[in-house]
């Protein structure tokens, strides 16, 4: 085991990894810059706290006391009958471009790639592409190194995926992104990092899945960068179905250009910690974003929602779904601003956050906001809490259905409104079962 004995606390292990990076990389002179600006920014700022406004409801100490070892490459073997147990897995069968990492690290042989002379396509490992103008244009410039945990990963991120596409290019297929913590024997600390480049008219369909295997715990830290050029076209799904001993923190940021749609989905199945950042920067005009989220919570877990969508161009429009299930004594959160900047005048931006509690214990911390610093808009925001309409329950039953399968009736619709808009069609079915299933087995749990 290639683990660097530290102090238990993350803050001190990280030290210790960059000391240990800095002895063995062979980075290049730009990638090793744009690490080491990172790592300082790093030590200045820490990790966040609850004094700060966007992590009031989100104490991370309880993720950072924890003795995580340094994944090494090729340290842990995949097996076929492992991968085949993980949720969703026979999706590996659909038709699609998958790469498949695990603990931060490429998986070839699990993977399947376009063909090398794809036109105007470049798909890649993280790690293999320093030499691309769009990776050297754009990594860590579209994802500001806001919090501790941004900056770190821009520091210390082992691998992932650069996907370039160049004007008028359309991946033909959805590119499925498989990121699997195997933490048999150790705790792992991970961090992918994801580039995703879509210039002007070009187009992709992308699914993260962030699944894991073992009985230890993980933290995954990733952060993912998509830049959207004029007219283009970018699809983003993130799916996250680790388990309850599994912690995560990921921040996704947009940058779109004039006329650009990027539609975003993010569906929150199970893990023990979750917090999602997911910011959109609209710099040109006609931009549109469409945000939907699903979680479904039970036992202690947390999950905490944050988006940012600022209105910086004219004429732009944006939509935000997210719908929660939480049962048990766990807490969601949610906190979602619309920012719109004076000059982006006749901007329609919508935001509804919409949350089902299944127990007294079960709480949701919701903040939608509005920042409006123009005058020609249309801008609302609102958010719903409360329990199963009884008076429809009585509705079902009244027409031979039990009152179980009344409740999860009204459950699985509640949750199918964000499954359905998936652009991509062959993630529905087996979202919708696997939805299905969980709330079933939360019921009979409870029964």
């Amino acid at each position: 085991m290639n683990q660097i004995e530290t102090a238990l606390n993350l803050n001190n292990q990280a030290k210790g990894w960059w000391n240990e990076l800095q002895k063995t990389s062979g980075l290049g002179t730009a990638e090793a810059r744009t690490r080491k600006s990172a790592f300082s920014r790093f030590q200045e700022q820490g990790f966040p706290t609850t004094r700060q406004e966007d992590w009031k409801y989100t104490d991370v100490h309880r993720i950072l006391d924890i003795p995580y070892a340094w994944p090494v490459k090729d340290e842990q073997e995949l097996s076929a009958e492992i991968f085949s147990r993980l949720p969703l897995s026979p999706l590996t069968g659909e038709d699609g471009y998958h790469m498949v990492f695990v603990n931060g690290y490429f998986m070839p042989d699990y993977s399947t790639l376009p063909a090398e002379k794809a036109k105007g396509i470049t798909l890649k490992p993280l790690r293999k592409a320093s030499g691309e103008k769009a990776w050297q244009t754009h990594l860590a410039t579209v994802a500001e190194t806001a919090t501790g945990f941004i900056s770190l990963n821009t520091a210390l991120h082992t691998d992932g995926a650069f996907l370039h596409l160049e004007a008028g290019a359309t991946l033909d297929k959805p590119l499925f992104l498989w990121f699997v913590a195997q933490c048999e024997q150790d705790a792992y600390f991970i961090q992918p990092r994801n580039l995703i480049v879509a210039e002007a008219g070009a187009s992709a369909n992308i699914v993260e899945l962030f699944v894991s295997a073992g009985e230890e715990p993980s933290l995954t830290n990733v952060v993912t960068e998509i830049v959207a050029g004029e007219q283009a076209k970018v699809d983003y799904t993130k799916l996250q179905l680790e388990t309850h001993q599994n912690y995560h923190v990921g921040t996704a940021h947009v940058s779109q250009e004039q006329g650009s749609r990027v539609d975003t989905h993010l569906i929150s199945l199970d893990g023990a910690f979750i917090r999602n950042n997911l910011n959109f920067s609209m710099k040109g005009k006609s931009c549109s974003s469409i945000l939907n989220g699903l979680y479904l919570l039970h036992d202690e877990q947390f999950l905490d929602n944050h988006t940012r969508v600022d209105h910086a161009r004219p004429e732009c429009f944006s939509d935000q779904l997210y719908k929660g299930i939480m049962d048990d004594k766990s807490t969601g959160v949610f906190n979602g601003k619309i920012y719109v900047h004076p000059d982006a005048q006749q901007t329609n931006a919508y935001q509804r956050n919409v949350n089902i509690l299944l127990s007294d214990d079960a709480a949701i911390n919701t903040k939608p906001q509005l920042e409006i610093y123009a005058d020609d808009v249309r801008c609302t925001h609102g958010a719903t809490t409360g329990y199963l309409n009884e008076e429809a329950i009585f509705y079902l039953r009244s027409r031979g259905i039990g009152e179980e399968e009344a409740r999860l009736l009204m459950m699985n619709a509640f949750a199918g409104e964000i499954v359905e808009k998936l652009n991509i069609a062959a993630l529905k079915e087996p979202l919708t079962r696997l939805i299905a299933d969980k709330l079933r087995n939360r019921q009979e749990l409870a029964g």
